[in-house]
């Protein structure tokens, strides 16, 4: 199946196209992650961190956690960097001697520049073993580290630390002193995160439903394609985006005529075989600006598809 004429093909997930004539190009940041971990490997990787890190796995929440210590040499890591961007929520384990790290602070500058440019949804402290105050203030192990750092940086380096962890003290977290158990902490943390990458998911669904008039996800076409006829995944689709309750009107001139002129998003979940594609839509029904999303396992299909491009998890 290639791509009609009027049908713009660009990359957003794994493909999608632009159907119609006048396509505008719709820009969401790429998510991999559910969570960044940010922490201080000295003080929390073999204990909390990785008690809270295993609890998220076992909750299948994907977590960034840096297992191959890329806090290297003079800059921070562009991996680290982008693993930040990629990620939907931010969670900073503020210990002990996390402000003797300048890869730390470094990170934590980022995800707070992050916060403000780009709209980072969420940023969650967890005040471990410290006392929030010492992070607002840099006072106690926080002086002490910015004693130190205060020898080998410059002010503005040292500034805009400093303003990174004002910021991220007055946020609303977890302190673990008010816990009696560590494992009561991390099951809180988890419950709590999966909230929050709920209302994160339901933001970012009536977001991309607001940039059009009609929408609809098919999810696992490989498998229902086996289980029905193709008019049952046909009708759903026609149904959704028309709103009607009869999908069987979509062969009146009347109903395709309004399909033409509704900015539509539709996203095909794992198909296998192009010709699922086929018979399930004609590009020049939809209208200007709409977008179509296909997901596939199998890169043969989406190159038959005829995508520009690909991306892969």
């Amino acid at each position: 199946m290639r791509p009609p004429s009027n049908l713009q093909v660009d990359l957003e997930g794994n493909m999608s196209m632009a159907a119609g004539g006048s396509s505008s190009h719709i820009t969401l940041k790429k998510i991999k992650y559910d969570v960044f971990i940010s922490f201080r490997g000295e003080d929390t990787r073999s204990n909390f961190t990785s008690h809270l890190h295993n609890a998220f796995c076992r909750a299948k929440i994907k977590a960034f956690i840096d297992e191959d210590d890329l806090k290297k040499g003079n800059e921070i890591s562009p991996t680290l960097l982008r693993a930040i961007e990629e990620s939907k929520l931010c969670l900073i384990i503020l210990s002990k001697d996390y402000a003797s790290s300048r890869w730390c602070l470094d990170e934590l500058a980022h995800i707070v520049h992050c916060k403000k440019t780009d709209g980072q949804s969420e940023v969650l402290p967890v005040f471990y073993n410290v006392d929030p105050s010492d992070v607002r203030k840099q006072q106690g192990s926080y002086a002490v580290a910015f004693a130190k750092l205060e020898e080998r940086f410059e002010d503005e380096k040292l500034q805009a630390w400093r303003e990174a962890l004002r910021k991220i003290a007055d946020l609303s977290g977890w302190a673990s002193n008010s816990f009696r158990f560590e494992s009561t902490l991390v099951d809180k943390i988890v419950d709590d995160v999966i909230e929050k990458l709920k209302d994160i998911s339901m933001a970012r669904d009536a977001y991309l439903q607001g940039l059009f008039e009609a929408c609809s996800f098919l999810e696992n076409i490989r498998e229902e394609s086996k289980k029905h006829e193709p008019d049952h995944l046909k009708n759903k689709l026609y149904s959704e985006l028309l709103k009607v309750r009869s999908p069987h009107s979509i062969m009146l001139q009347f109903e395709k005529e309004r399909l033409r002129r509704k900015k539509v998003l539709i996203v095909f979940d794992d198909v296998d075989d192009p010709q699922q594609l086929e018979q399930l839509f004609n590009a020049s029904w939809f209208g200007p600006e709409s977008r179509i999303i296909v997901t596939s396992r199998d890169q043969q299909v989406l190159r038959n598809i005829g995508v520009s491009g690909t991306f892969k998890e």
